[in-house]
């Protein structure tokens, strides 16, 4: 309760003819339509950073520490931000970004079966009936790429980190639509060189493997973006 008081009183600050109290109110009682807003929030952004080849859409999760047993899709889980297993809750974001700015333009809440499967539990805290099944975060990324483009967000390329990255099923459903893709991979990862769908025989090797057998002369250094220690480099091995 704390952390949410602090965080209505620095939107009081913000917004004109607003207290804590009708903050309050309105986010927890009101009967508003988070996705309206928060769609156009994503018009909005990708009316200042869309539309340019270097535009992306990053998605990664962030977990949220949470106490009790009553916040909607708190459990026991990874919690990035503690480093650990704890009581938190998960979601799923997506940010616009082109350069050294940018802006979320979508969140989906992480609800574990501990909670889709008491379905009584979910109706005490007001989780609408649709969205009592349950979603993996692969499954709820590919949910947010597909929205961005019903919407027409404008970007060029889609990133995101290795937990996604090892997904098969969401790497083969982002070629699917045409998107260019960057996905982190881990160095144990195994891969395949031909499509192991179209070729059954085919055999997976380990990433940091394939990199090694690659020639010195095939690697160049490539900047990928500005970050608050300074400009990102990565190796890279075009085809």
């Amino acid at each position: 309760m704390q952390a949410e008081r602090k965080n209505m009183q620095r939107m009081e600050e913000i917004v004109p003819d607003s207290n804590e109290q009708s903050l309050q109110h309105f986010l927890s009682n009101s009967p508003w339509d988070h996705r309206a807003v928060m769609d156009q929030v994503a018009l909005d952004v990708d009316a200042e950073l869309g539309g340019h080849e270097d535009t992306m859409l990053m998605i990664d999760e962030s977990g949220l520490p949470k106490k009790g047993e009553e916040s909607v899709g708190v459990a026991r889980q990874w919690c990035g931000q503690l480093g650990k297993v704890d009581h938190c809750q998960v979601a799923v974001f997506a940010a616009l970004g082109r350069g050294e700015r940018a802006s979320l333009v979508d969140a989906r809440l992480f609800l574990p079966k501990v909670w889709t499967e008491d379905q009584a539990r979910c109706k005490k805290a007001g989780v609408p009936e649709d969205a009592r099944m349950y979603r993996t975060k692969h499954e709820l990324a590919l949910d947010i790429v597909e929205h961005a483009l019903e919407l027409g967000i404008r970007f060029g390329w889609v990133g995101v980190d290795a937990f996604y990255g090892e997904n098969g099923s969401l790497l083969r459903a982002l070629d699917d639509t045409g998107l260019r893709f960057v996905a982190d991979v881990h160095r144990d990862q195994r891969i395949f060189l031909v499509d192991p769908i179209q070729n059954p025989e085919a055999r997976s090797i380990r990433a940091d493997e394939w990199a090694e057998q690659q020639p010195a002369q095939r690697w160049r250094r490539t900047q990928t973006r500005e970050s608050t220690k300074g400009t990102i480099e990565v190796h890279c091995c075009p085809n």
